[in-house]
């Protein structure tokens, strides 16, 4: 099982994210891919865990870091990360149960809880149209779809393309992940979302999982 993760945020972010998948009740082998794509390297700022690949890169579009991450992977599966993002604990073995169990080559969520950093707003977006439909930040699936479908290098797109084409060959499992992870959207983000709209309806900060707001929560000095 491989986990790609590539960091371009400097060391905002990707902590949280990398510290959901190195406590992942998943019980088989795990391997975390870095493709650290900053300027300043963050490498000398990860923990020391056998399960940590870490690589730097040039910086690039995020279709093409995806597929970077995805050929230095070793596993036959593979799981998507946004450093920005938080994650549940049983996220793995979750989807990869849905894969096991759906038959599909990929799988993820059409729904997704949002917590916005600039003024603390929670959300929930809401896929409206009739699914099947997977947001990026949520794609588990077999290598052998990837090294037939890779992501497109495209500025704006790319997670949609990758799930179009699934969708299209009925390769894709689409369920509710709002108990799975929450996107954290901020002034940092590429394509930051656009609030207040029917998509995004604003739910109460305990609709967003108590472990969300522990890993979040600023350090203690």
């Amino acid at each position: 099982m491989s986990v790609v993760l590539p960091c371009g945020y400097g060391e905002k972010y990707f902590r949280v994210a990398l510290g959901c998948f190195l406590t992942q009740t998943y019980d088989g082998p795990l391997e975390v891919i870095i493709l650290d794509n900053n300027t300043d390297p963050i490498e000398h700022l990860l923990p020391t865990d056998e399960r940590i690949r870490y690589f730097h890169c040039e910086r690039d579009r995020i279709g093409a870091l995806r597929n970077k991450a995805n050929a230095l992977a070793s596993g036959e599966v593979i799981v998507n990360a946004d450093e920005d993002d938080w994650y549940s604990k049983d996220r793995i073995a979750a989807q990869v149960d849905r894969l096991q169990v759906s038959g599909k080559s990929v799988t993820g969520w059409h729904n997704l809880l949002f917590y916005n950093t600039a003024d603390g707003g929670c959300y929930r977006y809401n896929y409206a149209a009739k699914p099947p439909y997977a947001v990026g930040t949520s794609f588990c699936y077999t290598r052998a779809w990837w090294e037939t479908h890779p992501f497109q290098s495209v500025p704006k797109g790319m997670d949609y393309y990758f799930q179009l084409e699934a969708a299209q060959a009925d390769q894709l499992d689409s369920t509710d992940g709002a108990q799975f992870a929450v996107a954290r959207a901020h002034r940092d983000s590429t394509c930051p979302p656009q609030f207040g709209c029917s998509q995004f309806p604003a739910v109460v900060p305990t609709a967003l999982p108590d472990a969300f707001w522990r890993a979040v929560a600023p350090a203690k000095p």
